[in-house]
Formats: C-alpha cells, structure tokens, sequence
C-alpha cells in the first residue's frame, strides 16, 4: 500500500524544558546524543511523515528547543504552556497537514515502522483517530486528523484535560476511531520505555547501547527481547497509578481494560459516530471515561 501523496502527516512532538523527576530531560544525554535528538533520528526514519515539528511554549525557558529545532533541520512552534492541543492545531494550521502524529518528547523510542503501519491504515480508512493498542509505553503514538482536533478543541474546554488528549479523543462514540493490534510476539502492554526517571533513563541507555550498530536503531523486537532477557527491568503493575487531571488516578489496569473496551466499540459502532449520551461535564470531564468506571466499579 502506499500512502496518498495529497495527505500530509506531521509528526507534533509536545516537549518543554520544564522536568521534575529529571532535570532537562529533552536533553538528557543517551550514549552521546540528547534524547530530543534520538527522538527525532527515529521519526525522520518513518517513510511516511511529511514533516516533523516540535511544539513547545512559549515561555523563555522553552526557547532553546525552538533554536535545537532549526539546528537539527526540524520545524518548530511555540504556543500556549498548559493547552497542548491547541499546540498541535497550531503546528497542522501552519504546515499545512491534514493529519498529525501525537509523539511525546519523553518517548526515544517511538516505533518509525509502527507509525507508518498507523499512518497507512488511518488514511485508508479515512479514520478521525488511529492508534495501536498492546505494545510497550513509550514505542507508539496516535494519529488524529486536523479537522478532528478543531472539533475537540470546541468540545473539551478544560484546560487540563486538553494535555491528557488520550482520554478525550479516543471516544468511538464522537469520532471514528480505529485501533491496530500487534503481532502477539510483541504485544507487551506492561512494559515501558518512556523516560520519567534516571531509573528510566538508564534502561533506554542500555537498550540504544545494545543496537548502536544497526542502522535503524532498536527495533521493537530488539526492545521486548532486551526486556524480556533482563527480569530485572521494572515493569507496570497493574496498581500503578495514571494520573489525571486535578489529581486523580486511575489504575494501570483500569487504564488497559478501558482501552481494550474502547477497541471494542469501535469494532461495533464501525465509524458511525452517533451517540444520544452527553460527552462532556464541567465538572467531571469526558463522561464516556467516568461511565467506564463506575461500570468496573460495580463488577468489582
């Protein structure tokens, strides 16, 4: 299959300087290069994006990543610091894109060939929202049309919400969402290379370090075989904690069971997006979510 030319996707990768648990994390050296820089290596890979850009705020301190962009041939914008959407609609306004690829800056090792797989199917099914469920934190991504992210920047107001886009726009109910699963030899949900903490760090370190040579950089088996042979490795409990917005939590396996049930419906409602419940509440945020949850709580 190939990708139709009229189509661009952008890569918008959401990054700022500002870390907690690791100090200037976009520029924490892996092996000799800065993360942001083994991110970017890795997206320029994908045979399918059309453009990559690094969405950052405004704030002075972000201004380094906007000159590290123009250094390493990428595009930039600087937007507002707390509404990430509004970010990413900004960068598909100014180039042009019909498409983006939501990539976190704190993922270097987003998957090139997974994007590419998401990137081909969403286009072919003329999807608003495509991601790809079951594989380890921090290898995939998600794609959302422009036209789609306009409509939820009207329906999701909150603030706070507008950053945890994965549980505002995965909603097979308001859009046509399309979910990807992976070769079963792959399909490790449990684990994670997203970069949070040293600890996190270190093992991305080893995982670069073990592929130095390859041409392409870890692969996705590369990355579930050095984890599987490393029992020492952290994974994620089913306990631990995903935060949302205002401090509250959902577990991890709360988090899986919710993603598995959205897969689900959008199998059974096949891109007709109509629905007669509410999708929004001022003071609860995205109620499909909230539904949810209160279901697993009374299986329980």
């Amino acid at each position: 299959m190939h990708k139709d030319n009229k189509q661009r996707v952008i890569a918008c990768v959401a990054v700022r300087m500002k870390s907690t648990r690791l100090f200037q994390k976009a520029f924490a050296d892996i092996n000799g290069q800065p993360m942001l820089l083994r991110l970017i290596s890795r997206l320029k890979k994908s045979s399918y994006l059309d453009g990559i850009v690094i969405c950052t705020s405004s704030n002075p301190d972000d201004d380094v990543l906007l000159k590290f962009a123009d250094q390493v041939g990428v595009q930039a914008i600087a937007g507002s610091e707390d509404d990430v959407l509004q970010r990413f609609i900004a960068a598909a306004d100014r180039y042009n894109a019909d498409s983006v690829i939501r990539v976190t800056g704190d993922n270097p090792l987003t998957c090139p060939v997974t994007i590419d797989r998401m990137i081909l199917h969403h286009l072919a099914t003329q999807a608003d929202y495509t991601r790809t469920n079951g594989l380890p934190l921090g290898v995939t991504s998600e794609v959302m049309t422009r036209s789609m992210l306009k409509r939820l920047s009207e329906m999701v107001p909150d603030l706070l919400w507008r950053t945890y886009m994965l549980f505002v726009a995965f909603e097979p109910t308001v859009f046509k969402c399309e979910v990807l699963e992976p070769e079963a030899e792959l399909k490790r949900a449990h684990y994670s290379v997203s970069v949070d903490t040293p600890e996190d760090l270190e093992l991305v370190k080893k995982i670069f370090q073990e592929c130095e040579n390859k041409e392409m950089g870890p692969s996705l088996s590369d990355i579930v075989n050095f984890i599987d042979n490393n029992p020492d490795v952290r994974t994620m409990s089913d306990e631990t904690p995903i935060k949302l917005p205002r401090g509250q939590t959902i577990s991890f396996r709360q988090c899986l069971n919710w993603l598995d049930h959205q897969a689900e419906l959008s199998k059974r409602v096949k891109g007709e997006c109509q629905s007669s419940q509410p999708y929004w509440d001022e003071h609860l945020g995205p109620l499909g979510l909230r539904r949810f949850l209160q279901a697993e709580s009374k299986k329980n």
